[in-house]
């Protein structure tokens, strides 16, 4: 709103600006889900018909229609708080998101993580891996009860509002401890468990186990070309999926590709042939500077192909998901008081730890991961995250205390505000450090303002003004550590005896 003109000034009138933003009600949406008979979700095999509405006051659009709600999770099951998912008849965009017909409403659960994957995604945005989610904060009523602050965001998968790709031709898969999908292998070199999440084979393959292959299995059996032994320490249905993906075309060529995938990584081989890098770097970065480390497990880590069939389709890691466990969690059980300046990516037994540490240490994804901390760098990207942590605090803080008062999360967030947009600062600054560099002139337009590049200068440059990140102006330039710095007024990430050159 304009509050009032100035007079006439030689270059035109001068005015004063009053901008009111809609998140400055601090209101957040709510929903609204009322199953049938007053049921309560009990299980995460199940949908139970519900009805749904959000009353958006003013920051959305009200919506109502028919749903359908099941439990969702694996360790976050256990919680009282529960998680769930959502999933409609048809295409529908909530809050104005793309359409889609699958959603998650996100607990939350742990002491402390209301905040945790929205911090992250915010990362993952900002660095530019593709297709990350949206989070909205909501308050969740169920049958008209309370159950807390909440976040609405899409269901990772083939779909409009997920990965928008064909699932005749494409495939993604969930490198995954759990290992609990019935389309799965372990990978040749890592060990890796490799959940097939889509398509949908095991819907294909129900519908085509009939009984005739049953029956030809017996009859296989009765005379001896199938080992009874199979039929004594197993399920007659386990025998007959076990022998029926052996033979489905679509699944070994699944696993095929991704073996390749795996040793590739795992041989220090041509990864350009195979994967994404710069999809990958994006990826890596997010994950690190977030310090996730159940991709070391591995737990929640999505990649996809777009067409199988073609020799110039490579995989792509992500989309990111489940940030419960990072921010130093593990550990200590806190999130933002320890593990600032540990590697998230080490050397170890585990199947995640022996893939990623092996992709990390291959020349041509550092070139790539040294780009993207690059560009991360030189668009002041931390600055941005710090800002929106106290900016979605301030939205959801009301919401923040209703859960409290429900659930007993006693989290001090609005203490922890400050704590938390340093420990961010602190563990990119880390990594920023650390990141190997590279000549990278094929990679990115290397230009006289990229004040990434680092030049062949020395410090005591005249003209260069150099200031610790928190103000402090540096004197002994002779003696400057590798770190980043404030010079000319930008954000500099440097090495010892290398400056850039004056902006």
């Amino acid at each position: 709103n304009i509050l009032s003109g100035a007079g006439m000034v030689p270059f035109g009138r001068t005015y004063t600006i009053d901008t009111h933003w809609t998140t400055d009600n601090g209101k957040i949406a709510r929903i609204d889900i009322d199953i049938e008979r007053g049921c309560t979700v009990t299980s995460k095999n199940y949908y139970l018909k519900a009805k749904f509405h959000i009353t958006g006051y003013g920051m959305y659009d009200n919506f109502s229609d028919s749903v359908q709600i099941k439990g969702r999770g694996n360790n976050s099951w256990n919680y009282k708080k529960k998680s769930y998912r959502l999933k409609f008849a048809d295409k529908v965009k909530p809050f104005g998101l793309t359409k889609g017909k699958s959603w998650v409403l996100l607990a939350n659960p742990q002491c402390g993580s209301l905040m945790a994957n929205a911090i992250a995604m915010k990362i993952g945005q900002l660095a530019g891996c593709g297709y990350t989610n949206h989070i909205i904060p909501v308050e969740l009523y169920i049958n008209g009860e309370y159950q807390g602050n909440y976040m609405f965001t899409e269901k990772i998968g083939f779909s409009n509002n997920s990965v928008d790709m064909d699932e005749d031709f494409g495939f993604m898969l969930e490198l995954d401890s759990y290992y609990d999908e019935e389309f799965k292998f372990h990978s040749v070199y890592s060990h890796l468990p490799v959940n097939i999440k889509e398509p949908e084979i095991e819907e294909i393959d129900h519908s085509e186990v009939s009984s005739s292959i049953l029956q030809s299995m017996l009859n296989d059996n009765c005379s001896g070309t199938t080992p009874w032994q199979q039929f004594q320490n197993n399920s007659i249905s386990s025998v007959i999926i076990s022998n029926y993906k052996e033979n489905n075309t679509k699944y070994n060529e699944i696993k095929k590709q991704f073996n390749k995938l795996d040793s590739i990584v795992c041989n220090n081989g041509n990864l350009s042939e195979v994967l994404d890098l710069d999809a990958a770097a994006r990826y890596i970065l997010t994950n690190e500077l977030v310090f996730n480390r159940e991709i070391l497990s591995p737990k929640s880590t999505f990649l996809w192909k777009e067409n199988m069939y073609s020799r110039d389709s490579r995989f792509v890691l992500g989309p990111i998901w489940d940030f419960d466990y990072s921010f130093g969690y593990i550990g200590k059980q806190e999130y933002f008081t320890d593990y600032t300046y540990n590697p998230t990516i080490v050397d170890g037994d585990t199947p995640g730890c022996k893939f990623f540490t092996a992709l990390k240490k291959n020349r041509e994804f550092q070139r790539y991961y040294y780009m993207v901390w690059r560009e991360f760098i030189e668009k002041d990207c931390i600055s941005e995250v710090v800002e929106y942590i106290s900016d979605y605090y301030d939205f959801v803080k009301e919401s923040f205390s209703n859960n409290a008062d429900r659930w007993g999360d006693n989290t001090d967030y609005n203490g922890q505000i400050a704590t938390m947009q340093q420990w961010v600062k602190n563990r990119h600054d880390h990594i920023a450090n650390i990141v190997i560099e590279y000549d990278i002139p094929d990679l990115v337009n290397d230009t006289a303002n990229s004040h990434g590049r680092a030049q062949k200068e020395s410090y005591n440059n005249q003209g260069v003004i150099i200031h610790t990140l928190s103000g402090v102006r540096v004197s002994d330039t002779e003696n400057l550590k590798q770190g980043v710095y404030i010079i000319n007024g930008k954000k500099v990430f440097v090495k010892q005896n290398r400056i850039p050159e004056e902006q």
